[in-house]
């Protein structure tokens, strides 16, 4: 994960998102400017496919961080469809809310 984009604003971020059959993990950090540190997330779920629309069904939720109230969530059922691009080396996820995440493949 290299970029989150919020409210027209482009942040670099630090974090990683895995995907594979059908299982989904996230563990990112977001600066914050107006306080510093960080704001963190560590999500993980099930997805699924279908055209140009992601589904992520969020099992577990931890974020916090940056002057931010903790979420801590073991039974979450939150589901966010999701339009998204993938390329040869990138992935951009467009988030109901308007956030972007922008990813690319890691090289071994």
């Amino acid at each position: 994960m290299e970029a989150y984009v919020r409210h027209d604003k482009t942040t670099a971020v630090t974090g990683i998102l895995i995907m594979t059959a059908g299982w989904w993990c996230t563990l990112y950090f977001v600066p914050q400017p107006e306080g510093g540190g960080y704001w963190g997330s560590a999500e993980s779920g099930r997805y699924h496919v279908k055209e140009d629309r992601l589904t992520f069904q969020h099992e577990l939720t931890f974020q916090g961080g940056g002057n931010k109230p903790l979420v801590f969530d073991l039974a979450s059922t939150t589901e966010e469809e999701c339009r998204f691009v993938l390329t040869a080396g990138t992935l951009i996820v467009h988030f109901p809310s308007g956030s972007v995440i922008h990813c690319h493949r890691h090289s071994e």
